[in-house]
């Protein structure tokens, strides 16, 4: 693939994670946000997550704010004529889905059970992201954390587990 600019010219975000759902697209022979939906959203229950929101749905998107410089926050994105009110002419590799906090839950708690979910008996392919690569302490050895069959998943530290609501680094806590 050519370069978009020459070196040192202008900085531009690689292409790579486009390039990658356009290969997985044409590899799998159905459009990626299918192949998404048929392979990560739907097994893993999130039905509510996509590169657009549904008419009948976007009552439910907030706008989108960002401030002018003048200490104003004027709207950015609107919900019902904004991006994401309609399917995207490209569904990027890169981002661009939207999605609602009980399904982001769903992401996360794949991840924390090491690939596995409650609605699937075969665990979804996710075991690298959730290695542990930080040593427990600055003299211990650097190598990933691999948990077996019994072991419990890393602890996260108490700060993250907070802002996901979580206690003692890994226990949902009870609603």
């Amino acid at each position: 693939m050519p370069l978009s600019y020459q070196p040192g010219e202008r900085w531009q975000y690689d292409l790579a994670h486009d390039l990658l759902g356009v290969l997985v697209a044409r590899a799998a022979g159905q459009p990626f946000a299918e192949f998404l939906h048929e392979r990560v959203l739907d097994p893993l229950g999130m039905a509510e997550t996509g590169f657009h929101v549904p008419a009948d749905s976007i009552d439910r998107l907030p706008s989108v704010y960002f401030p002018d410089g003048t200490g104003e926050f004027p709207v950015w994105d609107e919900a019902e004529t904004g991006r994401w009110s309609k399917p995207p002419a490209f569904p990027s590799g890169a981002g661009g889905l939207v999605s609602t906090v009980d399904d982001y839950h769903s992401y996360f708690r794949m991840l924390l059970d090491h690939g596995s979910h409650r609605a699937r008996a075969d665990p979804v392919p996710a075991r690298g992201g959730a290695d542990d690569h930080q040593p427990p302490d600055p003299g211990a050895e650097r190598r990933p954390y691999r948990a077996g069959p019994r072991q419990r998943a890393p602890q996260l530290r108490a700060g993250t587990a907070r802002r996901l609501g979580l206690r003692d680094g890994g226990t949902p806590r009870p609603r």
